[in-house]
């Protein structure tokens, strides 16, 4: 019998320990982003860069086709606030929100190409600037849908041309405008609610990544374009520095033909080659300082949004280690606040057990000899 009394017991044992051990389990309290919104920050992030890539081909082809200075620097500014306005636009924190403020900066853009004031600008060029920005438009448009209830993109697609008709840009040298605000306010949903998670610490490091890539792109880029965007506006083109150095080899072939001839005429022309070279040195002074300056203001952006980055990846990572933290922490009480639990069931059960082996034989026997004497009495009797 008390064979079988334990086998109960540690039956019982072992159901109580399996049972607890759900308690071992410890997961973030940060929630992973939904499937659409993963879906959306990778269908914004895989817009821009097909985007940009588009806008900077076109640009470059307007630059190559095109010798007013106008017309140049205006394919300069496009694709230059472009590559930077979707590196502001397409790699924010909630996926929604990018997906809209690329979409505006694509339909202000694609609307004042529309305009008057742009075909002046790109001149004969004015079609394949057009072209480019509709088809981005449509792109964007069909990206949209495929990641939203038929429904919802109905709804901003008409909350996007909308806010793009109020809030237009009259020239290139734009900079992206974000409707958090506005659009908090069209979905009637308070800005302390609008973001519920930023994603696991996986889909962070990966956002980060993919937002520092870009970052390091652009700056490349904008760094080449900026330095001939300035010789641009300093009055010539890329070519004109190759030009003045060829200018100066026709100088010394004229210097040499002079000086074959008569001294007067090798005199003219070394005056006429001092004054080229003057002019030669004063431009690319004028050029290189322009870019040292360009390349500062570059160095201490790139600094400042790094520093942003690290400040931004040591909170998560600091807010991750406090929630395991504060699991570790519940965990403990909870095992211990069981254990002492079990211990006073098995406690219980021990008693029970030891009452029924050592009390019931004693009761049965006293009860049994009385029975007997009584019985012995009334036998005499």
């Amino acid at each position: 019998m008390i064979a079988s009394y334990r086998n109960v017991f540690l039956v019982i044992l072992t159901a109580v320990l399996f049972s607890s051990c759900s308690l071992l389990k410890i997961e973030s309290e940060q929630q992973p982003l939904s499937k659409r919104e993963l879906n959306t920050r990778l269908t914004t992030q895989a817009f821009a860069k097909a985007a940009a890539v588009k806008v900077e081909q076109m640009a470059d082809s307007i630059i190559g086709l095109s010798r007013d200075i106008e017309t140049q620097k205006a394919a300069y500014l496009w694709k230059i606030n472009t590559v930077q306005g979707f590196g502001q636009t397409a790699f924010q924190t909630t996926p929604q929100l990018s997906l809209l403020d690329t979409w505006l900066a694509v339909q202000q853009v694609a609307n004042y190409m529309q305009t008057q004031a742009a075909a002046d600008v790109f001149k004969a060029q004015y079609p394949l600037a057009l072209s480019v920005s509709e088809e981005n438009v449509n792109d964007i448009s069909r990206r949209a849908k495929g990641v939203m209830a038929a429904k919802d993109y109905e709804d901003l697609k008409a909350f996007v041309e909308s806010y793009a008709v109020q809030n237009p840009i009259s020239n290139l040298d734009f900079t992206p405008v974000s409707m958090r605000e506005t659009y908090f306010q069209h979905l009637d949903v308070p800005d302390s609610l609008a973001v519920q998670t930023v994603g696991s610490l996986s889909e962070v490091m990966s956002d980060f990544s993919s937002r520092l890539s870009y970052s390091t792109d652009a700056t490349v880029k904008d760094l080449s374009w900026g330095t001939e965007l300035y010789l641009v506006e300093k009055g010539f083109d890329t070519m004109s520095i190759k030009e003045q150095m060829k200018a100066i080899d026709a100088r010394f072939d004229r210097l040499v033909k002079a000086a074959q001839k008569l001294p007067g005429d090798f005199q003219v022309a070394l005056r006429g080659l001092q004054y080229q070279m003057r002019q030669t040195v004063v431009s690319i002074d004028t050029a290189l300082n322009g870019t040292y300056r360009f390349v500062a203001r570059e160095r201490v952006m790139i600094d400042s949004m790094l520093l942003r980055e690290r400040i931004a990846l040591d909170t998560i990572v600091a807010r991750e280690r406090e929630a395991i933290a504060g699991h570790a922490v519940t965990l403990t009480e909870s095992l211990m606040d069981d254990l002492g639990k079990i211990i006073r069931s098995i406690l219980f059960y021990v008693i029970i057990l030891a009452i029924i082996i050592f009390a019931f034989p004693f009761f049965a026997g006293f009860y049994l000899g009385k029975f007997y004497v009584r019985k012995k009495e009334r036998d005499k009797g």
